[in-house]
């Protein structure tokens, strides 16, 4: 995945600074591997404390 794939997740949460693009991107990409989903099964990127969080829910039909 690249940072690309994404730019409507960043959108969302309205991080728009390339350089916490970059650092969301890493944790999705670590999100989406240790978890095996998809990005389209990403809710949200957001920011609680100092660091940063990604919210992902599978569907109930999804293995």
């Amino acid at each position: 995945m690249s940072n690309n794939d994404y730019v409507n997740l960043y959108m969302d949460a309205g991080i728009a600074d390339q350089n916490r693009q970059e650092t969301y991107g890493r944790h999705l990409d670590v999100v989406l591997g240790q978890e095996g989903i998809g990005v389209e099964e990403i809710v949200g990127v957001g920011e609680r404390g100092t660091g940063g969080s990604v919210r992902w829910h599978r569907s109930p039909g999804c293995r």
